[in-house]
This record gives structure tokens, sequence and C-alpha cells, in this order.
């Protein structure tokens, strides 16, 4: 039978924490609290969590100083634990320089509970990294990608109508992969994102978005790093805890970051249907080819003209 995901909470706000896991218990998890380092570091060593949740400052020092203890602590160089950073300072710097280190996510107060979920979950799925390009060779399979590739660059380069050409690229990926929805999603703060669009609905354009529900696009944003995420109904932990949840995405996921004039622009999001359980290396390969066609692309348009189409889509809805 499979065992409950562990998840220990650390944090000096003792209420916030009984809440948080109160709320995850009823999603399939196993959580503890404890408000200090020195009973974090015993309860770490006895219990083995899976996920640790720890806030930034508490009362005896830095959430920093836990990280580093399960880094270095001998006994328990085989466990793999999911660290999550929580904080009331949102600055960017920061959140990439937790990321760096090797913390998994940085969570920011205030925050609600179901984000949290979602977030967790995440980070308990599988993430593919990106597969290293093979030696060159012109097999059936390297040949259909290097045909995909030309069409795509053709693609962009023809007389078609911006928007027409951002609609037609996440069309060429979703047939390829197979693929149920692939969109394309503009960051425009660390909360809000706007659908640019999307291969099945050309009417999705301009709605806006709280990315504190989507954290593989939060994740992207925050490292630049394409991720690849497995379907969850292999993994024996998790499949009690999706029983238990009807609103989250489980589907295998590519999503690859987009640039426009070398700052971040937002990402291109590919996802599969629910019974195709994994992508292979080249569909991998392919989802980033076209996400950098589109930073291409768009560094092809000014920010304050054609290309701004969604934006004011955008604000029409809103209106």
């Amino acid at each position: 039978m499979a065992q409950r995901v562990k998840v220990l909470i650390i944090d000096s706000e003792t209420q916030l924490s009984r809440r948080l896991g109160e709320h995850i218990r009823k999603f399939g998890f196993d959580p503890q609290y404890v408000n200090t380092i020195k009973d974090a570091r015993a309860k770490i060593l006895v219990w083995h969590p899976k996920v640790v949740i720890c806030n930034l400052v508490l009362s005896d020092g830095s959430g920093y100083e836990v990280f580093n203890f399960i880094q270095k602590e001998e006994s328990l160089e085989h466990d793999f634990t999911i660290f999550m950073l929580t904080s009331a300072h949102n600055q960017q710097s920061n959140v990439r320089e937790a990321l760096s280190m090797g913390i998994k996510d940085y969570i920011v107060k205030p925050f609600k509970m179901d984000e949290v979920l979602n977030r967790i979950i995440f980070q308990c799925r599988s993430l593919r990294m990106t597969p290293k390009a093979p030696p060159a060779r012109l097999d059936a399979e390297g040949t259909s990608l290097l045909h995909l590739t030309s069409l795509t660059l053709k693609q962009a380069l023809n007389s078609h109508s911006f928007e027409d050409t951002l609609f037609n690229l996440t069309k060429m990926l979703s047939m390829k992969a197979n693929g149920v929805r692939c969109n394309i999603v503009h960051c425009i703060s660390e909360k809000e994102g706007i659908i640019v669009t999307s291969n099945d609905d050309k009417g999705a354009s301009g709605i806006n978005i709280n990315l504190n529900v989507y954290p593989e696009i939060l994740h992207v944003r925050n490292t630049g790093r394409l991720i690849a995420i497995e379907n969850l109904n292999e993994d024996e932990n998790l499949r009690f805890i999706k029983s238990h949840v009807k609103n989250i995405n489980f589907n295998s996921l590519v999503v690859c970051p987009i640039e426009q004039k070398g700052e971040f622009f937002g990402v291109l999001s590919l996802k599969l249907a629910p019974d195709k359980k994994q992508f292979t290396d080249n569909e991998i390969r392919f989802a980033e080819i076209v996400s950098n066609v589109i930073s291409l692309t768009l560094n092809s348009y000014n920010q304050n003209d054609e290309n701004s189409f969604w934006l004011k889509k955008s604000q029409a809805k809103a209106a």
C-alpha cells in the first residue's frame, strides 16, 4: 500500500502551520509542524520527510540553515528531500538566488492554501531534464525533426499576420506531439499572465490568468529553464493524492521559456492527452525549437505595435 507523502512545515507562526497542515492532509499528505531550527533538525533525522516547507525567518535563525543541514547531513544523503522556502520578501533576485542553491520553490507570503497545495504536488512530480542533443546522424527520427524545424522556420518567415504566425506555431507543435492544448503565455508580473494564443481556441487570446495556479509556469519564470513533467498515473505515492484533487492538471506537460529582446517574456506550454504518459526526447527538442522561433518572431515586432494584440484583447475583455 502506498504511503502518504510526509510534509514537514517549519514556521514560527504556529497557527499558519496548522492551517496549512490540515488543508493538505485532506488531499492525501501526512503533515507535521515545528517552529524552531532545533526541533526541525530532530524531526528530520527521525521522520525523514519527503517535503520540507520552511519559512526564511525563524526564531532561532534562518531557513537556509535548515536547508544546509539537510544537504550536509550524511544520514540523509540517500533521501530525496524537496525543500521549499516561504518568505514575505518577493524580490526576484532573492527568488533566483534561493533556486540557484538547490531550493525547489520560493513561496511568497501571504499565500492561499490551494496555491501551496498546487506547488507541493508540482514539486512531487517527476521532472525530466532537457535531453542532450545526440551525435549528428540522419536516422528516420532525426530527419523528421530536421524537416519539422524547416517547416517551423518557414512558418515564422511567411506573410501571415503576426497573430496567425503565433497561432500556427502552436498548432504545429500540438500536432507533432499529439497535444491537447498548446498555449503561449505572456507573464506580465510575478502573479499575472495573459494568454497570447492557444492552438485550440483563438478566442483565448487576451484571457488573464493567475500564475499562482500554474506552478509549472512560475518554475520556468524563476529558473529560465525548460521543464518536462511526466504523468502521475504511475507514481504510487501520488496516486492517492490524485484521487482527492479534482482541480489540478495531472497531464504530462512541457514548458519552455520565451524571450523578447533578451528579456523573459513568458512561456510556451504544451499539455498531452491523459493517455499519453511521456514525451519523446525529440518532442521535447522540437518544443524547444518552437519556443526559440517564437522568441525570434517576437524580436521582429515592436511591443507597442502589432504584437500587443493580446494586451488590447485583455483590456477589451476587462471593460
